[in-house]
């Protein structure tokens, strides 16, 4: 009896959708590196758009903004713009003589989504510097980027 009530448990769990990011909404992910350089970090990669369950939707004007300890912009970088769907990704490859704290990807088309589920339906990939490493998350809102 105990094996079968944590078996439905489990199932219960994954139908509620409980990993994030999530597979309904979207998701921009980046496939690279951020590596410590003498004088600062170089980004090498790919972003890219994955749309999981939801109709294919453009996001203008991304940007890799860069946050001191403070929490205060320092620096951005202007990437385009980039569509869900399969329509390919943005290629990355820029060295920053500096060394921020956080490393955001960011547009203002970002949170002008509807709520799904009292959530916003798009998860963003963004990187905090730990030590001499940079390690990657996730933001899901505009209050939620640290």
């Amino acid at each position: 009896m105990t094996s079968r009530l944590l078996i439905t448990l489990i199932v219960v769990m994954m139908i509620a959708g409980c990993t994030f990011p999530s597979d309904s909404g979207y998701q921009i992910d980046f496939d690279g590196t951020v590596v410590l350089t003498e004088q600062g970090i170089k980004i090498t990669g790919e972003l890219e758009a994955d749309d999981g369950t939801s109709p294919e939707r453009t996001f203008t004007d991304l940007r890799l903004v860069f946050y001191n300890k403070n929490k205060e912009t320092t620096e951005s970088i202007y990437l385009g713009n980039l569509t869900t769907g399969g329509s390919g990704g943005i290629n990355i490859n820029r060295t920053v003589d500096s060394r921020p704290k956080y490393i955001i990807l960011e547009s203002s088309d970002f949170w002008n989504s509807n709520l799904a589920q009292g959530r916003q339906d798009l998860a963003v990939f963004a990187f905090k510097k730990e030590g001499n490493s940079y390690v990657e998350y996730y933001v899901d809102g505009p209050n939620n980027k640290f």
